[in-house]
């Protein structure tokens, strides 16, 4: 349920997207904000394999930390949010606003996020955003891009995935919830997080498309297989001034310069409208920005989430999860299953005891 921030007393917007349009940018010498009513954030992306932190005040991007190792989110989280704060004079109490990427991801990375920030509603009633990752990694594409499917690997030949369309000039969508369709920056998210085959939703997707996320790699044969001729991958920026309406990162004239041996130049097939263009792997990965620019979108129209709601988004349940009520099953069915005889022994009939004389 949506609530108010007393915390922000600047009257909140109707339209996240609204705070969207006003970019990030970092004050200048002697500046602190927006006025005194600008909230102090702190976001949390733990959702990949490389955690970050960032602080900001109102629409100011003060600072912001990349873990310094891959998969070290227990260790390094709560030293970069102490760091990072006492950086800006900041106690742990002038915390009012707090967002975190809350997946689909690394199952243990947002746990960790989701108990921090918990633990610090708790400590200093600081309030809650919860920003869904794969709107998290759309950000990533150019806002010129036609349409973008994000996918991630679930493994067993699955993958978590969403699909996104360029939203169009003056077009009204609300946001008020999470489910389709919803206002992500320039793009409307139409479908997902949704677990999937990979194949059947690339190929449910319009073209031209853009394809982005870690799970490209893992899951590259189930669209090459389609047509190998029309699936390039943009491996270093290039391709100026676009004509239409396809992005600069991939239409243009020009080749991209210096790509790596055995990759296809990026606008090589930019004139085929059924194109699949993979972004480069430097986009693969959520940006800590862009849960600041999400959560405080989220924040100004009062999307705030409770303490006990505030849970990671799994889609499916973790691995482990899923081997123990297997087990339990499994017991279960064994103990209503009837004694068998062991293989391969006969078992003789009870007969009376007899006594020795």
């Amino acid at each position: 349920m949506a609530t108010t921030d007393p915390l922000n007393r600047a009257p909140a917007t109707a339209d996240p997207a609204a705070a969207l349009a006003q970019p990030w940018s970092r004050p200048a010498a002697g500046v602190a904000g927006e006025g005194d009513d600008a909230p102090r954030i702190v976001a949390i992306e733990t959702s990949s394999r490389m955690g970050a932190v960032a602080v900001a005040r109102g629409p100011q991007l003060l600072a912001q930390r990349q873990f310094t190792h891959g998969l070290r989110h227990a260790v390094e989280l709560v030293p970069a949010i102490r760091d990072l704060t006492q950086a800006q004079g900041w106690k742990p109490a002038d915390i009012q606003q707090v967002y975190i990427s809350s997946g689909p991801g690394s199952f243990t990375g947002v746990r960790i996020a989701v108990t921090v920030a918990r633990a610090l509603n708790q400590a200093v009633g600081c309030h809650l955003v919860a920003v869904c990752t794969v709107d998290v990694l759309a950000l990533n594409a150019p806002p010129e891009t036609p349409h973008v499917v994000v996918i991630l690997d679930a493994k067993r030949g699955q993958v978590f995935a969403a699909r996104y369309r360029r939203a169009g000039a003056k077009e009204q969508v609300s946001a008020a919830g999470a489910e389709p369709p919803f206002r992500v920056g320039p793009f409307i998210r139409t479908a997902g997080p949704v677990l999937a085959d990979p194949r059947a939703f690339v190929d449910a997707s319009p073209r031209p498309l853009v394809l982005l996320g870690e799970g490209v790699a893992f899951h590259r044969a189930a669209w090459q297989g389609q047509s190998p001729a029309r699936v390039t991958r943009q491996s270093s920026p290039a391709c100026e001034s676009p004509p239409g309406d396809l992005p600069a990162h991939w239409r243009g004239e020009r080749a991209a310069p210096a790509l790596q041996p055995g990759r296809p130049r990026i606008c090589e097939h930019a004139e085929d409208p059924q194109a699949i263009v993979e972004l480069s792997e430097s986009l693969w990965a959520p940006q800590v920005a862009n849960v600041l620019a999400l959560g405080r979108a989220l924040a100004q129209a009062g999307q705030f989430i409770g303490r006990e709601a505030l849970r990671p988004t799994y889609l499916r349940p973790p691995e482990a999860e899923e081997v123990r009520q297997a087990r339990q099953v499994a017991r279960e069915d064994d103990s209503t299953k009837p004694a068998r005889p062991l293989a391969g022994r006969a078992v003789a009939p009870p007969t009376k005891e007899r006594v020795e004389t």
